[in-house]
């Protein structure tokens, strides 16, 4: 099974690039409000603190998402396998299978924020299509990236 390593760190740094957006432009002062209501407001140092770490952080959430993208394109490599009824070349078959994975496993664990960490609804709502979108553009990049 090949993957494509390149295209797997552009999935990486499209996810950095579309969080951005998504969390400071698209959806910020929603988000923003949203989510400071639920939380402690963090003191003068602990805002510095954060601030200095904002390189790492970075890293770790590169990293995150090349392990994201990397077991998406073999779920999506496995699927070109066993396309059931459907040509391996079908686009629209493997949008529908990249949103069975969304719906199986990214929308439950918005859901499980609101029920079990007390999250509300709108982050939820925020996070979970964030989401979406991002596999959308994976889906995007790999399909036609091979």
């Amino acid at each position: 099974m090949h993957l494509n390593i390149p295209a797997l760190l552009v999935c990486s740094v499209v996810s950095l690039a579309l969080g951005f957006v998504w969390f400071s432009i698209l959806f910020g002062k929603r988000y923003g409000c949203e989510a400071d209501s639920e939380a402690r407001k963090p003191t003068a140092e602990e805002k510095k603190a954060r601030a200095g770490m904002m390189g790492r952080a970075f890293s770790i959430y590169i990293a995150g998402s090349v392990v994201t993208a990397w077991a998406y394109a073999v779920c999506l490599n496995l699927w070109r396998l066993a396309a059931p009824g459907h040509a391996p070349d079908d686009l629209g078959a493997a949008a529908a299978f990249s949103l069975l994975l969304w719906a199986g496993f990214f929308a439950p664990f918005a859901v499980g924020k609101v029920i079990w960490m007390g999250k509300s609804w709108a982050v939820a709502a925020i996070e979970a299509s964030y989401e979406f979108v991002r596999i959308g553009l994976m889906l995007l990049i790999l399909w036609y990236w091979r």
